[in-house]
């Protein structure tokens, strides 16, 4: 894609940049963003970072460097994201879809409220009016509130755009119906808790494309997701398709239900649909949710969820 630093010339004074931030990316970092956003955080990269701590400290640069006049948004409900923000310098707010909180947003009785200052509570909308779908999404909309405030959006434009905004590419975006079978791309989605949200949003039969490249996860809570879902076949995807399927398979032991069927995808990404769609039925999804990174079969996630998208559009 385009890296960041070729847009600076374009960058206004009077610009909001809004940025994601890997533990590569924030690893040597000694900065802290004014405005810093912190969701579930889940381990990652251990093929690179030589251990967890590394990893959660790279992480935590994002409000180490922090000061008073700066702010930090934590989704509470996870301890990890929790423990981080004990440290954390700036002004605190924090989000949950399980419970109220006194700084932030959260979700109630199905409703989204905000309340940041005197503890007024304020109604934003019904969850129903959310134009992304998937529950998990209200993690990201209600940390989205808040940021949106905190840079001075009013409410009548926050609300304008959740019933609006249907995502992005690559997170778990719908390409379209093809023969009764609904196509959804996810590939931006490179950890075993980015599948298991995925799969958890479809109460339809799933044919699943797993896998792709070692990132050094452990898949066992994927096996217990997929043994709760509607995945009825798993399309194996690069080197990691077999060891992720052999975690799925662990989790049935002592069940009464068998496992998802499994068929290897083949090596490139018409090979990967074309075996996909022997499984797939009307009324089913066909869904990309690797879990796993893209590099043994294409560039990056953006060249893996571009040829998935090219294959469903290049079906009439």
């Amino acid at each position: 894609g385009i890296a960041a630093i070729d847009l600076l010339p374009n960058i206004k004074p009077t610009d909001w940049v809004v940025y994601e931030l890997s533990s590569f990316q924030l690893q040597d970092l000694h900065r802290s963003p004014h405005l810093s956003v912190v969701l579930g955080l889940s381990l990652d990269h251990q093929d690179h970072h030589k251990s967890p701590r590394e990893y959660y400290e790279a992480k935590s640069n994002i409000v180490k460097y922090q000061t008073k006049t700066d702010a930090a948004i934590f989704n509470q409900d996870y301890p990890e994201t929790l423990a981080m923000s004990k440290g954390a310098p700036g002004q605190l707010f924090f989000t949950s879809r399980q419970t109220s909180v006194d700084q932030g947003a959260y979700v109630a009785s199905g409703v989204l409220c905000r309340c940041l200052g005197q503890k007024k509570i304020e109604r934003v909308l019904s969850v129903q009016e959310v134009a992304l779908k998937g529950d998990f999404n209200l993690e990201n909309v209600t940390a989205a509130v808040v940021a949106a405030s905190l840079a001075g959006a009013n409410l009548l434009a926050i609300r304008k755009v959740l019933k609006t905004f249907k995502g992005l590419a690559h997170r778990l975006e719908y390409i379209g119906e093809r023969e009764g079978i609904e196509y959804w791309n996810n590939s931006a989605g490179s950890t075993p808790e980015t599948t298991i949200v995925a799969i958890q949003s479809f109460k339809q039969p799933i044919v699943l494309m797993l896998g792709g490249s070692d990132k050094g996860h452990n898949y066992t809570e994927l096996g217990k997701a997929v043994a709760g879902s509607t995945v009825k076949v798993v399309v194996g995807v690069g080197k990691m398709g077999p060891k992720m399927y052999e975690a799925i398979k662990k989790s049935f032991r002592g069940k009464s239900q068998k496992p998802p069927a499994y068929v290897e995808g083949g090596l490139t990404m018409p090979e990967m649909m074309t075996t996909a769609r022997k499984f797939g039925k009307p009324g089913d999804i066909i869904l990309l949710a690797p879990g796993a990174a893209s590099f043994d079969r294409f560039k990056n996630y953006f060249d893996r969820g571009e040829q998935f998208r090219a294959e469903v559009l290049s079906r009439n």
